[in-house]
């Protein structure tokens, strides 16, 4: 038997009702609103999508990653130029992450406001002190790396 004290079990409890919420209230009542999609391109040519949401700020559009050590975050950090689709329309981006607490904040409360009740969930799992705004760029299309604006991605 496991030998877990009071304080872990209502931590454990704790956690498993947050996600068990999250679930619920993504099924049931709480709409994303817009959601894009992310590609970026390993540095061996491999593709990923990645949803995310976005804002837009007097200087551009934004993306969030919820923490430092997301896997797409490391992607474009390695290679910037990426693709969003948003909607049916392709955009061609360099993504360059902020390290300004400022721009941090803003992104949050853009989010915040944009988002609703779906931000404030997510609130209670990801710290927001931590999150890393991503300002996207536009740049022209490379046809050495990007799509053409009709094609999809071999899996969609």
């Amino acid at each position: 038997m496991f030998a877990w004290g009071r304080p872990a079990r209502l931590v454990l409890l704790l956690a498993a009702f947050l996600v068990g919420a999250v679930v619920l209230g993504s099924r049931f009542g709480v709409d994303e609103g817009e959601v894009v999609t992310l590609t970026t391109v390993t540095p061996d040519g491999a593709r990923y999508d990645t949803q995310l949401w976005i804002v837009e700020r007097p200087d551009g559009l934004w993306l969030r990653s919820g923490s430092p050590n997301a896997h797409w975050l490391a992607r474009l950090r390695a290679e910037p130029r990426v693709e969003v689709r948003r909607g049916d329309t392709l955009l061609y981006f360099d993504a360059v992450p902020a390290d300004d607490p400022v721009v941090r904040e803003d992104v949050n409360r853009r989010m915040a406001e944009k988002y609703g009740r779906a931000d404030r969930w997510l609130a209670w799992l990801i710290d927001r002190s931590r999150s890393v705004p991503i300002h996207l760029e536009p740049r022209e299309r490379d046809p050495a790396i990007d799509r053409a604006p009709g094609e999809r991605p071999p899996h969609g």
